[in-house]
Formats: structure tokens, sequence, C-alpha cells
């Protein structure tokens, strides 16, 4: 933001929340901004206890007030998801179950799977702000329910090899997908891509994989949407992971840049622009 500011950048990506409003007021500066195609996510282990009970998922997701971290965090640059495949992705679900903060349903959830005095357990994020404040707010929210969340920061390379190995509780990471809902889902939630290939949480589920296989492998548009509707509607009800926030993409620019166009999969294309 400091190089766009002194005009060292023609062109800055990605700007922080926090300083949109910086950017947007400085009168030689110029911003474009819209909805992008990826998710943030808090991802469970779900192969350890105690997130291996779908119960504890769900009552996460219910403890969880994603319009804060919107708020808080975002600063509104963030649309709430209801789906791991976001609005601007073919084969988005928009019926797919969205959860809404409900306390007492949470702790309702919480001692059906035996733990109605909550339980002790670790946020994973990597040194990113983003991340990290989200972090922060759900530690706060999961205390109303009883669980004790400490946040734990790992290096990224340390965090990645550490997911692999299975040694995480609940994460915070981020999935950008082509325009297409098997980029979207296969990847992170069918049983052969568990670890580094996308399936961080190690879901499995035979009629989720037999649905993502059966869409990537036919031709027929309603039966792909078909498929990939069913599909996010089992994940939503078993939440192997929460989608929290579809985040805004956005470019500063200066005043004098031409012919810029923002590209939803953050492949952006400069050979149309000018100065």
């Amino acid at each position: 933001t400091i190089a766009l500011e002194t005009g060292e950048a023609d062109i800055a990506y990605d700007i922080d929340p926090i300083d949109m409003d910086m950017v947007k007021s400085n009168p030689k500066l110029k911003v474009d901004q819209n909805s992008a195609m990826s998710m943030t996510y808090l991802g469970f282990n779900t192969q350890r206890a105690p997130f291996d009970k779908k119960e504890v998922r769900q009552a996460i997701a219910y403890a969880t007030d994603v319009d804060s971290i919107i708020s808080a965090v975002f600063l509104k640059a963030a649309k709430k998801a209801n789906s791991p495949v976001s609005p601007n992705v073919f084969g988005y679900n928009k019926d797919a179950k969205l959860y809404t903060q409900n306390i007492a349903k949470a702790k309702e959830l919480l001692a059906k799977a035996g733990y109605p005095n909550g339980f002790k357990a670790k946020i994973w994020t990597n040194d990113n702000g983003i991340r990290k404040d989200t972090a922060v707010i759900l530690q706060d929210q999961l205390k109303q329910i009883g669980i004790d969340a400490s946040i734990e920061i790992l290096e990224w390379g340390s965090y990645l090899d550490r997911l692999i190995r299975k040694e995480h509780d609940m994460f915070l990471l981020g999935w950008t997908p082509s325009p297409d809902a098997d980029s979207a889902l296969y990847a992170v939630f069918h049983s052969k891509n568990h670890g580094s290939a996308g399936n961080r949480t190690y879901y499995t589920n035979a009629r989720v994989d037999e649905l993502l296989d059966k869409g990537r492998e036919t031709t027929v548009e309603a039966d792909r949407l078909e498929s990939y509707k069913e599909a996010q509607n089992i994940i939503m009800e078993e939440v192997p992971l929460i989608p929290l926030v579809y985040p805004d993409n956005n470019v500063g620019m200066q005043k004098n840049i031409k012919g810029f166009e923002l590209d939803p999969e953050n492949q952006h294309n400069l050979y149309p622009v000018s100065k």
C-alpha cells in the first residue's frame, strides 16, 4: 500500500481490508473490487476425536458468528458462505445449508456427542493477519459453548507438513478453484485426495466420492448440476469444514492505469494494460 501511495507501484493486488479506505480516499489512486471464487474455511481433523463426531463439528458451526468476522476482520469485504462452492463458480448450490449462530443448539449438539462441558483443542493458522484475527474471534466464540481453544501460529512449510501428518485439531485455510464445481470440491473432499492433494480434513464419504466422480465423468450439464447439488448438501450437513466467507478480490491502481480487469481466479492479464 505504501508503494502504491508513493508511486513506486502502478498496480497492487490484494490490498488488506484495513488499508482499503486509505487507498480509496487517495485522489491519485483507484480501486477495483469484486467477489472472488475463493473460500476461507475452518477445517477439522475428522479422524481425530472429538472432531470425528458430526455433532461436534455442527456444534462449532452453530457457535460461529460469521457476521462478526466479516465486520471486524474483512471490514465487510467478504460475503457469508453457505457452501464450499462460491456463487461465481458453476455448480454452486444456493440452497445448501447456511449455519447461523445458535448457542443453545450448539450446546445441545455437544451434549449429544458426549461433551456437555466442552473440551480443549487447538486452532492452527499461519502468519497471515486475516487468519490470525479470524482465529482470535473464533476462540472467543467457542468459549460460549465450553470449548477452550488455544491458537497456534505456524511457519507455512511446517503448517502444511504437520497437516499432512494429521497432527491438527482445527485449522484455517482458503481454497481458490477454477470456475467449476469439480475444482472446488474434488480435491478438497474426495477420499482419494487425503493430505497434500487438498483433503486436509481427511473427510471420507462414499456417496460424496460417487457424486464427485459422476460430476467429472458426465458431459450432461443438468446431471453435473444435480450431482454437485447433492454433494454440497451432504458436505454442509456433515461439515468436515465450515465455509466461513467468500472474500472479495481487489486491486489498487494509479489513476493513469487503463485496461486492467480483475480476474476471478487471480490470474490477472496485463497484456491490455496501458498507462
